[in-house]
């Protein structure tokens, strides 16, 4: 008898059941003993309410107990379940998903150094139905506010319910739906069907969100069949095929969460898996494209980031590799303009800003402004903020944004370069029409000593055209009140 209530409460751990089948094994154990050795009903009473209390506390325990993740690890959780329905091939289906799949996954990603930073779960069955039916509820209510209002997500119980979850948990990327086995006619075949997905990521613009949802849905693979005479192929391409997935999209998911170092290594990865794993098509050519555009984002702001902490051979080194995936790319460019300048190396920074001479507008007047101002060439630098001044070019305000994050980490590490604060004024009242920090820039332009004392005639113009635009902003914000 208690072997059959220990094999019913092991099957049924995670139910109410369990815990009933449970006390009745505690019982059926316990009381024999206590009569045995003529135990006092007191006794024996606290003795059987205390262990039944310790099984209870055990099995509420189990009830919330999910593997977690370190903090500074990606976690996947990968909630394939398998037909309850199919008893005698729920064993067969449950060592595929184990060994077959995660398994392999894990097996696979530990041949990389970005291991230690991926950690792949695998769960139970009670597991796997709690999360699914969390994570289910909370892609519902979310499709459901992007109709209405987002801005008031938390205060629902779906969402409230996954986000506290996930706090003790820590997933990054989260992938659920079925696994089925059809012995047909025609031939014995596994069926894995996704439902749908889930990533992590720190709080983004919808057009962003949008952007990764997109190349989340076309790298999720909804069906795929494994016949069972291939099935040792057809399960290896399915993991790497997730595994690709997996590095992509949380590659993506780190940038936006400015986890620059790892988005980098994850989409490295992505890149060569896919080069090395999936045949050439116009499909696999448009995604490689796609990811070498996503890493060369990486490395960008990976080189700012080495920047800010005052690491410029990393960030030149880190600008060389993005220069081999990007040679003609503007922004690219731009920032090694500003590196070379952090390493005094003036003569590099203009054969670069040559570079940019070449290409279809005048970007690189921008540069070359700076440069002249920064050698004190004040004429040479008046005459190109001059013509700067009455003319457009496609794409300029993008370009000019990336000249203001180097002109402005530039000015925040050295303070004593006043003459950043006109550059800086000149490119938000003119190009982007931001009054009020152009207001602040040329404020502080014309207050430094440095160029009050002057006897430069360019400075003195400098100064002239600052007053003259510090009056209209003051005119134009007067006229706004």
């Amino acid at each position: 008898m208690s072997i059959d209530l220990a094999e019913l409460t092991k099957e049924h751990f995670y139910t109410k059941w369990g815990l009933f089948f449970g006390c009745l094994t505690v019982l059926i154990i316990t009381i024999p003993i206590l009569i045995s050795a003529k135990c006092e009903l007191l006794l024996g009473s606290i003795i059987s309410i205390v262990l039944l209390l310790t099984w209870f506390t055990i099995w509420l325990v189990y009830q919330n107990l999910f593997p977690k993740t370190k903090k500074d690890q990606k976690g996947i959780y990968f909630i394939i379940c398998s037909d309850k329905n199919e008893k005698e091939n729920k064993n067969k289906l449950d060592n595929r998903l184990n060994n077959d799949i995660l398994n392999r996954m894990d097996t696979i990603i530990s041949r990389y150094p970005i291991s230690s930073k991926i950690k792949i779960h695998i769960l139970n069955d009670y597991q796997k139905d709690k999360l699914t039916t969390i994570l289910k509820d909370y892609s519902k209510k979310l499709r459901e506010l992007n109709e209405h209002n987002i801005n008031q997500i938390l205060k629902y119980k779906e969402i409230k319910k996954f986000f506290k979850l996930n706090s003790k948990i820590n997933g990054s990327y989260f992938i659920w739906g079925n696994l089925r086995f059809r012995n047909s006619n025609e031939e014995p075949t596994y069926i894995l069907q996704t439902i749908d997905g889930l990533v992590c990521h720190k709080p983004t613009p919808l057009d962003i969100k949008k952007r990764l949802s997109e190349e989340f849905n076309k790298i999720l693979v909804r069906k795929f069949e494994v016949k069972e005479k291939t099935e040792e192929q057809g399960f290896e391409a399915y993991s790497i095929i997730n595994l690709f997935g997996l590095l992509y999209i949380i590659g993506i998911a780190t940038l936006i969460s400015s986890e620059y170092e790892l988005s980098r290594d994850l989409l490295k990865i992505a890149k060569e898996f896919l080069n090395r794993n999936f045949k050439q098509s116009e499909n696999t050519n448009e995604l490689n494209k796609k990811i070498i555009e996503t890493l060369s984002e990486s490395l960008l702001e990976l080189a700012y980031e080495k920047i800010t902490n005052d690491k410029y051979s990393d960030a030149k080194s880190i600008n060389e590799e993005n220069l081999i995936l990007m040679p003609n790319n503007n922004y690219i460019i731009n920032q090694r303009v500003a590196i070379e300048f952090y390493l005094k190396n003036t003569n590099e920074a203009l054969k670069f800003n040559e570079i940019l001479k070449t290409s279809d507008n005048n970007y690189w007047l921008y540069n070359r402004g700076f440069l002249l101002m920064s050698n004190g060439n004040f004429q040479a630098a008046y005459n190109i903020y001059s013509k700067l001044s009455g003319s457009k070019y496609s794409g300029e305000k993008e370009f000019v944004q990336s000249c203001i994050i180097n002109d402005e980490l530039i000015l925040k590490k050295n303070p004593k370069y006043k003459y950043i604060h006109f550059i800086l004024g000149f490119l938000y009242y003119k190009k982007l029409k931001n009054i009020p920090a152009a207001l602040e820039h040329f404020e502080a332009f014309i207050n430094a000593d440095k160029y009050k004392k002057s006897n430069d005639n360019y400075m003195k113009y400098f100064i002239k055209d600052s007053k003259k635009y510090i009056k209209e902003i003051k005119e134009y914000l007067e006229i706004k009140k």
